[in-house]
């Protein structure tokens, strides 16, 4: 009977590692499950960040368009700026020409009165000088 109770006390022993075999693998497959869960929920954010970064490049790509078309329009503006510049610059030297001009014309201008007024005396002394030759002709 020692056989028995050696067998007994063997199947006993058995059914205990059995149990606590089972109870270490419940709790990894408890432990497994909760991983797998904590993978699924990391998985889930990784392309919930996936997502963000494809908005923000999306975002980043229309930026660099803006910029570009701001930085050509600068340039067209910096160029408009230039054109104009120098069109003020010709009208300054129009402007500085015409004033030349008109000072010019001016000292035409005065020249031509002055020798009106000396024409007008000259008329008028041509004019006495036949009165008085006019009358000492009729004396």
């Amino acid at each position: 009977n020692a056989n028995e109770d050696a067998i007994e006390q063997g199947s006993s022993n058995g059914n205990i590692q059995i149990s606590e075999l089972t109870e270490k693998v419940d709790t990894l497959n408890i432990a497994n499950s909760d991983l797998q869960k904590r993978v699924e929920g990391l998985q889930e954010e990784r392309s919930l960040l996936q997502r963000e970064i494809d908005t923000l490049a999306q975002k980043s790509s229309e930026h660099e368009r803006q910029i570009d078309s701001l930085y050509e329009e600068k340039q067209n503006l910096m160029e408009k700026i230039d054109d104009l510049e120098l069109t003020n610059s010709l009208l300054e030297n129009d402007n500085t020409d015409t004033d030349v001009l008109s000072e010019q014309h001016q000292q035409v201008i005065n020249d031509l009165e002055d020798r009106c007024r000396n024409f007008e005396a000259l008329c008028r002394q041509k004019d006495e000088e036949l009165h008085t030759l006019a009358d000492s002709n009729t004396l």
